[in-house]
This record gives structure tokens, sequence and C-alpha cells, in this order.
């Protein structure tokens, strides 16, 4: 991510922390002073201690929760990222490998106009999993969860309790 705001950020400054374009909404409320309602943002951090060069002793976050147009769930963390299920995170298609649109429907409510059904594809996880230390690959070309089965048991449990809980922790 590059950030360009003269007289607040340092020219030319670099960090490693890993942040989020959902992190924007917490960040831009924190700018404008208007406090983020518990049931908002679930997993928007505030990064302007780092954009500002803020000294800070562990990461903004504890791991990052990604989400597929398909609905697949992956989790960052560290140099870690681990993907759920097997496939790619596009678009169902079809067996002639056309976008199959026809799976998503949403549902208005009659009587408020507003969404009741605003689902992804809902296509259910096949039981597999991809690591990648993205550090060593960030290309993610190989996969490594056969090799360590514990770091995929432990992002697995992360990417649970933080579904299960609706939010990740701030």
């Amino acid at each position: 991510m590059i950030i360009r705001w003269p007289g607040k950020i340092e020219e030319g400054k670099v960090s490693n922390e890993t942040v989020c374009l959902t992190d924007f909404f917490a960040t831009f409320a924190t700018l404008l002073g208007v406090p983020v309602p518990e049931d908002a943002g679930e997993d928007s951090f505030n990064i302007l201690p780092v954009l500002l060069g803020k000294e800070h002793s562990k990461p903004l976050r504890g791991s990052t929760i990604h989400h597929s147009i398909s609905g697949q769930f992956a989790i960052r963390k560290g140099d870690w990222k681990l993907i759920e299920g097997s496939g790619d995170g596009d678009y169902p298609r079809t067996k002639e490998g056309k976008i199959d649109v026809k799976t998503y429907q949403p549902v208005r409510v009659p009587e408020t106009g507003k969404w009741d059904r605003l689902d992804y594809f809902e296509i259910e996880p096949d039981g597999k999993y991809q690591l990648f230390n993205l550090k060593n690959d960030p290309k993610e070309l190989k996969n490594i969860a056969e090799e360590y089965p514990e770091k995929v048991k432990e992002l697995r449990d992360e990417l649970d309790r933080v579904r299960d809980s609706g939010r990740s922790e701030r």
C-alpha cells in the first residue's frame, strides 16, 4: 500500500505491518472523531499509528481475515496464510467454465426494501486447506499444508474463533 499525506506521513517511510482495505473504516472514523459502534467494522483496525510512524511493540492485528467473492475464507498471521478449501475463491463456474451467475439470489424484504439475504455463493468448504509461507513463497505456488499440520490446525482454530465471535479482536 502506498499512502501520501504531506506533513503527516514521512516521505519514503516503509512499514512491514500487515494492513487490509477494511482498516480504512476504523482509521477514517478515528480521523473524523466518530466512534465505531460495536456492531460495525468487525475486522477493521485503526492503522493511524502505523501511518504516522508511532512506535508499537506488537502487530496492530493478531491476524487478517480474507473472504473471496465465492465465500471462501482465508486467514493470514505473520508470514503464514491458510486458505479454507482447495478452490481459487473465484465465482462458481459451469462445467463449460462460464461464470454461474444464476446461483446468486439476493432477496429483499418487500415491506422495507432492505436486503434480507445478500449472500455470496455459499460454496461449502471441501475439508481441504491450502497453507503458504508468504516470506518464502509470496506468489503462493507451493501448498505446504501436509508438511505443517500443526500450523494448519493453529490457523484453522484462529479462523474458527474469529468467525464464531463475528469479529477480529481489537
